[in-house]
């Protein structure tokens, strides 16, 4: 029977993991990017329009860091990706920061969307603020799950090993929970990019 768990359990936890690799992966250069290319039959003045219309419905705050009529924008954005709210402790809110290059020519724009970085914020008795990019949060999950998988290190006490595989545990556990609402939030704004260009 124990067997039979602990098997449910890495199926699960493999079908987890393949989830977050679906919506953050990282490329060659161990970089989170997202490319997102349209041929249209426009001409790059309506694309350009269509770009500023995007980013101003995107639902977040944006930034031009470039702009080049009908040819180029390049912004910095944030968006809130959740907020929990406790009377007893205060309140969690959790932001996706990234920076974007729209590529304009007739018939033709690409979005590339890089510079991933995760705004962790508590407020109550105190207040705490992290930032961590998409590829350290990638990283520490993955490490985590080697943690899981092949156990902790043999020559620490087996007390010393059982607290590092509840850290692994809860690590997997928070990370996870921050990937997914960065990446369902960040979805949703790809998605209304492609009813727009497609």
């Amino acid at each position: 029977m124990k067997k039979i768990i602990c098997m449910v359990a890495v199926i699960a936890t493999s079908i987890v993991t393949f989830a977050q690799k679906e919506i953050f992966q990282l490329n060659e250069f161990g970089v989170c990017e997202f490319v997102k290319a349209y041929d249209s039959p426009d001409d790059a003045t309506t694309l350009y329009k269509k770009a500023k219309a995007w980013l101003s419905s995107a639902n977040m705050n944006w930034t031009s860091t470039e702009d080049i009529l009908n040819e180029k924008i390049a912004f910095n954005a944030f968006f809130n990706t959740a907020i929990r709210y406790n009377p007893f402790a205060g309140t969690f809110t959790q932001n996706l920061s990234l920076s974007g290059v729209f590529t304009i020519t007739d018939g033709k724009i690409e979005l590339i969307i890089n510079n991933m970085r995760v705004t962790e914020t508590y407020s109550g008795y105190g207040q705490k603020v992290t930032e961590t990019t998409i590829e350290d949060k990638m990283k520490a999950l993955e490490e985590a799950y080697k943690t899981i998988q092949n156990g902790a290190d043999p020559s620490l006490s087996k007390k010393q090993q059982k607290e590092l595989k509840e850290e692994a545990k809860e690590t997997i556990e928070d990370v996870e929970d921050v990937l997914t609402k960065a990446g369902e939030e960040l979805q949703t704004r790809f998605a209304k990019l492609n009813n727009m260009f497609q």
